[in-house]
């Protein structure tokens, strides 16, 4: 559910904007290396990528460099997480963060509601994220 939330938020504003997109849906625990360089090598001519988890975005610039494309001078690249290897890879990887702590104490508070039998008031929170720019975007 969080996943396909983040698709459709990322889609809405692109469609807003008039801006067009092409979608790929791939496994987001797993994914497969070959299949993410696959799209890639058939998408050459796209400028950005949006990715669903960091993780996912690390392979695609991985792909995008295979192919010989500079980021983000030729494709600009975004994930989502905020993972710490975000900071360390080069380039630094422009990504969405959310507040893990507040992750935490939601699921926390949802869980102990559960333990002592009360009725959950929510079983979906949505958070606010944050855009950490860094040098995958311009």
């Amino acid at each position: 559910m969080t996943v396909r939330e983040r698709t459709e938020g990322f889609k809405s504003i692109l469609e807003k904007n008039q801006i067009y997109n092409f979608s790929y849906d791939l496994a987001f625990k797993n994914p497969d290396p070959k299949d993410i360089e696959n799209v890639i090598k058939s998408n050459l001519d796209c400028d950005g990528i949006f990715c669903d988890s960091d993780y996912i975005a690390i392979l695609a610039i991985q792909a995008l460099k295979k192919a010989g494309k500079r980021i983000p001078e030729d494709v600009q690249v975004i994930g989502f997480d905020d993972i710490e290897l975000a900071e360390i890879l080069e380039p630094k990887l422009t990504t969405i963060s959310q507040d893990r702590k507040l992750i935490g104490a939601y699921a926390v508070n949802s869980l102990m509601r559960l333990i002592n039998k009360q009725e959950l008031t929510q079983f979906h929170q949505k958070i606010d994220v944050k855009l950490i720019e860094r040098e995958t975007t311009k």
